[in-house]
């Protein structure tokens, strides 16, 4: 949405396909962008599509969705002869495949996006053959972490990192939502989690070192924002809830679920914690939470190594280490002045390299460079 949003419209006129409307369609097309609902388009192939989770039932959405992808492969490609499209640009882990078959059926030049740091050999070979194909002209990585990704298509990588739209930042006035919410002392310390609520993410590490933070900081309060992904085979949120009860920090914990207002919620807290277990590739919470002034304990691997520099915007923490995590959040929580300047060096960060308008530009001139290519 952001790269619809600030995009040169001159230049690059965006057709947007989605599965489904929801929040983001309805401000592209508050923008005049134009907006193609394609509900084939499936999110997860391990999304379930049934009310019940059985193996039965898993086996039977993985081979839903499989059809739906190649149906909707077919549907693209002559979407984008239709609307006589000259790039394709598949801007998701799900459609990568299909945006490169699609973009040979129609006869155009593919750009992918990749947000994803690949898990297994067997995924990096699947996506970096696909990468290496001639019709396929740039691969946008949102870090240096998932541009290694694609080691036998390095030439075509350009590395962007996320953006976060600076004017659109909430301001003082939501620096006290958390604890107007739930009814919390004005002064009293709030560490936050965002993020989908999978075990990769460190939800485990994070409720480890509330439970170690809790006894030395009794006035503190621990915040989750996020849910399980839909159609989640895996831990639900009452899961979640139910191991910080067994962590002892009934009460202490807060699971708001899904919010719409994540960023305002984010600038009332005193940090902001990102524990990530596996490589993260480029957490937009992160960059949120440095262009809102709130310090920023995260693993250091993947994309947040990159944006989050070790005692400058906040710290940087062994992956899944609840303890150490508990340390640097507790040197947060302990000393104002610390806080207040970890919180002045990620406004710098933020203004520097992640403004949404500077991210776009860089995106379009990516886009403008692989359509000179195809053209020569």
């Amino acid at each position: 949405m952001l790269l619809c949003r600030y995009l040169d419209r001159s230049v690059v006129e965006p057709v947007v396909v989605m599965p489904n409307e929801g929040v983001v369609g309805g401000r592209l097309r508050d923008m005049g962008v134009e907006l193609i609902l394609a509900p084939r388009l499936r999110e997860r192939t391990w999304e379930l599509r049934y009310a019940r989770n059985t193996p039965l039932t898993r086996a039977a959405s993985y081979a839903r969705n499989l059809w739906d992808s190649l149906v909707f492969t077919f549907q693209l490609a002559a979407l984008a002869r239709r609307e006589r499209c000259d790039l394709v640009y598949g801007n998701h882990m799900m459609v990568k495949i299909m945006s490169v078959v699609a973009g040979a059926l129609s006869g155009r030049p593919v750009v992918l996006h990749t947000r994803t740091i690949y898990a297994n050999a067997a995924e990096r070979a699947l996506y970096g053959a696909f990468a290496a194909l001639p019709h396929v002209k740039r691969i946008v990585a949102v870090s240096e972490a998932s541009a290694a990704n694609f080691p036998h298509a390095a030439h075509k990588v350009r590395v962007v990192h996320n953006g976060v739209p600076l004017d659109e930042l909430p301001g003082p006035e939501a620096a006290g939502l958390v604890h107007a919410e739930l009814g919390l002392d004005p002064a009293a310390p709030v560490v936050g989690f965002v993020g989908r609520l999978v075990a990769w993410k460190g939800v485990d590490a994070f409720l480890e070192a509330a439970a170690l933070l809790a006894p030395s900081f009794p006035e503190a309060h621990f915040v989750v924002v996020g849910d399980a992904p839909t159609g989640s085979t895996h831990r639900t949120l009452d899961d979640f809830r139910r191991d910080a009860e067994a962590r002892g920090l009934g009460g202490r914990v807060t699971f708001l679920g899904f919010r719409k207002d994540a960023t305002a919620l984010v600038r009332s807290f005193t940090a902001l914690a990102v524990p990530s277990v596996s490589p993260d590739p480029c957490p937009r919470v992160v960059l949120e939470a440095l262009a809102v002034g709130t310090p920023v304990v995260g693993s250091a691997s993947g994309g947040i190594a990159e944006t989050v520099e070790d005692g400058v915007s906040g710290f940087l923490v062994r992956p899944g280490d609840g303890a150490g995590l508990a340390e640097s959040l507790g040197r947060i929580l302990a000393d104002p002045e610390l806080r207040e300047r970890l919180g002045r060096g990620g406004v710098v960060a933020a203004k520097r390299d992640f403004d949404a308008r500077t991210v776009a530009e860089r995106i379009q001139g990516v886009i403008l460079e692989a359509l000179g290519e195809e053209a020569r």
